[in-house]
């Protein structure tokens, strides 16, 4: 994954954050569940459309100042989550930087 690439939320998303998890509802109606503190903790770090858009580098950065993990297990697990995020269309790279 490029570090370079700058990460924003979709538009049009309804989010709903409950008892620790992170509950997005997508215009299909398909649900996605975002359980663990700290992928709702990066969902809450990126940017929503319209913003300047978070790079992996940041994303890792921030993780490793919350959470116990190294800046190398912060970049491989910023960059599965990004992926599997949009994957889904939950987030999407834009050139807004």
């Amino acid at each position: 994954m490029n570090t370079e690439t700058r990460w924003i939320l979709v538009g049009k998303l309804v989010v709903r954050e409950v008892g620790g998890q992170v509950f997005i509802l997508m215009p299909d109606s398909t649900m996605h569940i975002l359980e663990n503190e700290s992928a709702v903790h990066l969902y809450g770090a990126l940017p929503a459309e319209g913003e300047v858009g978070a790079t992996l580098e940041d994303l890792s950065r921030d993780l490793v100042t919350h959470f116990e993990v190294s800046a190398d297990q912060a970049r491989i697990d910023v960059g599965a989550f990004l992926e599997r995020l949009a994957e889904v269309g939950v987030v999407r790279a834009t050139d807004a930087g």
